[in-house]
């Protein structure tokens, strides 16, 4: 049967096992590509699951666009909505679970589904009320609706079993789960704001609560995001403050060129990489020592980690775009590949450690060793020479007056 065979003008799709091609012209070589259908959309939310695919929930298309930051392009897109018994609902929200290798997703009913990522099919599982929120905690997954007092949360398992509900409780639009504590921490985004935590045993059963009480809604350290270090050691609030995450207490800020909140954070290759409204800032792990910062043109949209890179995606006009910033030293030569990047330095060049841009007689590895600038012989320009201040005056090279008189160094 062909085209020529429809009385109603109906073509044939020519890639009835891909979802994203129908045309001839939406493929290559007889393959579906689908960079070739996706239309300029917007999102309401972006997530990364294990295989390192970014995922754009598109209200509008009712669809879930997935990039692949292996292959930096995109692949075939998810459906969503198409439970018969949810009607014509479109989800509002998402979370993966990259344990159970599944896409959760909630709709304005309360209606919970998910999309198992090995057949890409979507399945009813569990429902809260209208309104309700959805995380991912560990092996569970977190529910938070207004029933009973105040708000509650419920937890479930893989199999949409309810394991524990609590009321006197809080929704929050923020979540940061430790996998070492076994610990829940959100915001009560209520008045006065706290931070609050829940324990969850290995049963699902929340087996301790607790929060900081600030008190004081107008306190710097609340409101924003929260983010959890890997090794857990280390919680940070959008508004850029280290807490511990068994006390609650602050332990510092970092101290970063702009005030603006955090949007993303990542503990990575021994530095601290936060995203901002156009930058991307980088820390030492250790010290939390401010080293230096990408900026964009476009408005950071999400900021997702690879072992060995990061991916910023960016809001254009034209839509969703992507970037990277190498974080391993791939050559091998001392310097980590976002200092080679932001210096325009190889990373496959091991060589370019010891040359000298600047001919301040301190090579690049010095100088990324010292956080002094290779580009400008004189960063904290003092009129000393970086050089000069390293290996003959032995002041800091990044301090203009390190002895405190209030005299510059030169």
């Amino acid at each position: 049967m062909t085209a020529a065979d429809s009385s109603t003008g109906l073509v044939l799709d020519a890639f009835p096992q891909d979802a994203a091609c129908q045309r001839p012209e939406h493929g290559s070589n007889g393959r579906c590509d689908p960079n070739k259908t996706v239309p300029a959309f917007s999102t309401s939310q972006l997530v990364q699951d294990v295989t390192a695919a970014i995922y754009s929930l598109s209200p509008q298309h009712r669809q879930v666009f997935r990039w692949s930051a292996k292959s930096q392009s995109y692949l075939n897109p998810l459906f969503v909505g198409k439970i018969a018994s949810f009607g014509n609902e479109t989800p509002v929200q998402m979370a993966v679970n990259a344990t159970q290798q599944r896409l959760y997703l909630v709709y304005a009913s309360g209606r919970i589904s998910y999309i198992d990522l090995t057949d890409n099919k979507e399945k009813p599982f569990a429902g809260i009320d209208a309104g309700g929120r959805i995380g991912v905690i560990g092996q569970y997954l977190l529910g938070q609706d207004a029933t009973g007092a105040w708000s509650s949360h419920h937890i479930f398992d893989k199999n949409g079993v309810k394991t524990a509900m609590r009321d006197w409780n809080y929704q929050s639009a923020e979540l940061a789960w430790s996998d070492k504590l076994a610990r829940l921490f959100y915001f009560s985004d209520h008045s006065p704001n706290v931070i609050v935590y829940e324990d969850i045993s290995l049963a699902g059963k929340i087996t301790a609560y607790g929060e900081k009480s600030y008190h004081n809604d107008a306190d710097p350290r609340l409101g924003g995001r929260l983010f959890i270090s890997a090794d857990s050691t280390s919680l940070l609030t959008g508004a850029g403050w280290l807490l511990d995450p068994v006390s609650l207490t602050s332990m510092e800020k970092l101290q970063a060129p702009d005030s603006s909140q955090i949007r993303s954070a990542y503990w990575l290759q021994g530095q601290l990489v936060t995203a901002k409204e156009r930058q991307v800032q980088i820390f030492d792990q250790g010290s939390h020592r401010f080293r230096l910062q990408f900026s964009f043109t476009h408005s950071i949209a999400g900021m997702f980690q690879l072992p060995d890179l990061l991916v910023v995606a960016l809001h254009t006009p034209a839509g969703l775009a992507y970037q990277t910033i190498a974080m391993s030293d791939q050559d091998l030569d001392g310097l980590p590949g976002w200092w080679e990047q932001y210096y325009q330095l190889s990373n496959q060049n091991a060589a370019d450690a010891l040359t000298d841009p600047d001919k301040d007689e301190l090579n690049n590895l010095e100088e990324y060793q010292q956080a002094t600038d290779p580009t400008h012989s004189d960063t904290d320009q003092d009129g000393l020479s970086d050089c000069a201040e390293v290996k003959i005056q032995l002041n800091q090279p990044l301090i203009d007056a390190f002895d405190g008189d209030g005299l510059t160094d030169g």
